[in-house]
């Protein structure tokens, strides 16, 4: 519940709207990583896949798949057919929804459950277990 929270309310939604696009990520220690975007958290840690990792001065080092904790991204680049407005609508909506179908989850549980211990109840009573109801008395 609380990634939903963080993505609808931060930036990280934009990168999720970059989930299966190439993209190029700089990172705080001066390499940059080029690939497909697989995943990415709310803590924007990015899953990448297809990697090319570039250190400064160094050759380029080739990975099948590379994770990217959050904290040491510095820049992300956005590529350039993405619609970043259009993305951050369709993330949000995306989002939302998920947190109404949770919702909805959660409340035909409270349902359920209650709807259960009142049939139990009601199974108790029909077999004596419960409480005793008894009828109204006339003083005539």
């Amino acid at each position: 519940m609380m990634e939903a929270w963080k993505c609808c309310k931060t930036l990280v939604c934009l990168l999720h709207s970059l989930r299966g696009k190439c993209t190029t990520i700089e990172l705080r220690n001066e390499i940059v990583v080029e690939g497909t975007v697989l995943s990415v958290d709310s803590d924007m840690n990015v899953t990448i896949t297809g990697v090319k990792y570039k250190k400064l001065g160094e050759n380029t080092i080739l990975f099948d798949q590379l994770f990217i904790r959050g904290q040491q991204i510095r820049y992300v680049h956005i590529p350039s057919e993405v619609n970043v407005m259009e993305s951050l609508k369709d993330t949000i909506r995306r989002s939302t929804e998920r947190k109404q179908t949770y919702s909805k989850q959660k409340l035909s549980r409270y349902k359920k459950s209650r709807y259960a211990s009142e049939r139990k109840v009601a199974r108790e009573l029909k077999i004596g277990r419960g409480r005793q109801i008894k009828p109204p008395t006339s003083n005539v």
